[in-house]
C-alpha cells in the first residue's frame, strides 16, 4: 500500500480506490495488461481524468473472446493493486511499477465458450 501513489490518485480527482479483490473465486477475461512504457499513456489519463476515463480508454474495440481466460483460482491483481470495478469490468493498477490491467468478469463459463 503506497500512500504516495494514493496521493497522486486523489489529487487527479480520481474516485475512491479500492484495495484488495473484490471477489476471490471467478473466472475473468483478460482485456488489457499494460506496463512501463507501453502504460504511460493509461497513467496520464487516469492521473489526470480518474479511474472511470481510463477504464473506458482500456475496453475501447474490446470484443467478448479476444481475450485470454483466467483461472478463477487466481485473481489477475495483486495484494498491492489499487483495484476499480465497475458491473462486469475490474481495473488493477501500480504506480509504482507502473502497470495497468483490465478484465471482464464471465459469469458463465459454459455459455462464454459456446459463443466462440
Amino acid at each position: 500500500y503506497n500512500l504516495h501513489a494514493r496521493a497522486l490518485v486523489e489529487g487527479s480527482g480520481a474516485s475512491a480506490l479500492n484495495h484488495g479483490s473484490p471477489n476471490m473465486a471467478q473466472t475473468y477475461e483478460s482485456v488489457a495488461f499494460l506496463d512501463r512504457e507501453e502504460a504511460q499513456e493509461a497513467m496520464k489519463i487516469l492521473k489526470e481524468k480518474g479511474e472511470a476515463a481510463v477504464l473506458d480508454y482500456l475496453r475501447v474495440g474490446h470484443a467478448p473472446g479476444e481475450g485470454t481466460l483466467i483461472s478463477a483460482k487466481d485473481n489477475p491483481w495483486k495484494e498491492h493493486d489499487y483495484v476499480h470495478e465497475v458491473d462486469n469490468w475490474v481495473m488493477f493498477y501500480n504506480l509504482d511499477v507502473p502497470y495497468i490491467g483490465l478484465v471482464c468478469r464471465v459469469e458463465d463459463v459454459s455459455s462464454y465458450l459456446a459463443g466462440l
